[in-house]
């Protein structure tokens, strides 16, 4: 899943870019290094819409184009954001509930990444602050893709069980802005808002299998960027 998804975010930006064709000149790309924030019920360690998202990382690619109207572009962007998973509460909530079964052994929680892959389209308007620096602001919509950490389960006694999450996608937005320096290098703040998508998934334990169903999760992060316009 993740080598056809990468494949199609190459094609699209592949596509928008013959489809746009202008003079080598004109076309503005840019690679980036993140920073990633969860913002909201994201990063909330507790409630029933809390993501236990941490501070994660990411790489982005965009390609920015010329509108016509002048410091106005037209801008295209794909992400790959990673955020770990704040399992403290979880965890200790389980040793309690497993405490109270009769269960007093060790607890071993193991969880991946949430992964998202947003896949945007907007406006970027530049303006010069000095002969050496811009700052721009950008607003984009389009469609975010998201995957569930994996959660591994196993305890003393041989149980064990794992989690996992389809890739499902919904809504998605962007606003913020940013400084180049030089024309070369870009320092920028986003915010990305994306949707509350119904997480789904597979509990295994055994020979038992568990469909996950219908839980909404919404997503919201704060992105800080660092990156070479190339």
């Amino acid at each position: 899943m993740k080598r056809i998804l990468f494949t199609s975010i190459i094609i699209l930006l592949i596509s928008i870019d013959l489809a746009f064709a202008q003079k080598e000149e004109e076309k503005k790309y840019l690679l980036s290094a993140s920073i990633s924030f969860p913002s909201g019920d994201f990063g909330d360690d507790s409630g029933k819409d809390a993501g236990l998202a941490k501070t994660g990382f990411g790489i982005s690619g965009s390609l920015t184009l010329p509108s016509g109207s002048p410091g106005l572009g037209w801008t295209f962007s794909a992400s790959f954001l990673l955020n770990g998973i704040d399992d403290t509460e979880l965890k200790q909530e389980l040793r309690e509930m497993l405490y109270y079964f009769g269960y007093e052994g060790n607890i071993d929680l193991d969880f991946g990444y949430w992964v998202n892959v947003p896949i945007l389209a907007g406006l970027k308007y530049k303006t010069p602050l000095s002969p050496t620096s811009d700052f721009y602001f950008i607003g984009q919509v389009g469609i975010n893709f998201v995957k569930g950490p994996t959660m591994k389960l196993s305890l003393d006694d041989g149980f064990s069980s794992k989690t996992t999450y389809d890739v499902v996608s919904d809504f998605a937005f962007a606003v913020g802005g940013g400084f180049i320096i030089n024309q070369k290098f870009t320092v920028e703040l986003k915010y990305l808002g994306l949707g509350e998508p119904e997480i789904e998934g597979t509990s295994e334990s055994g020979s038992e299998s568990v469909e996950i169903e219908g839980i909404d999760q919404p997503i919201s992060i704060l992105l800080i960027s660092l990156g070479i316009n190339l």
